[in-house]
């Protein structure tokens, strides 16, 4: 499945963080870590979109 990098975020995003989040692996401001194990659950698209609108994201 693919989806359009128009800031349409993959349908399964917000369950997928939530997964990453339950499973305390790594802190969800570590986008690394995060896309990482997004990849290890099986999300890829979540974790390439992520990746790709990190950019977007604000830096405190």
């Amino acid at each position: 499945m693919s989806i359009s990098m128009h800031n349409l975020q993959p349908p399964l995003l917000i369950q997928a963080l939530a997964e990453v989040k339950t499973s305390r692996r790594c802190n969800l401001f570590n986008y690394s870590c995060v896309a990482i194990a997004l990849r290890d659950m099986g999300y890829k698209l979540e974790a390439d979109w992520l990746e790709q609108h990190r950019v977007g994201i604000k830096q405190g």
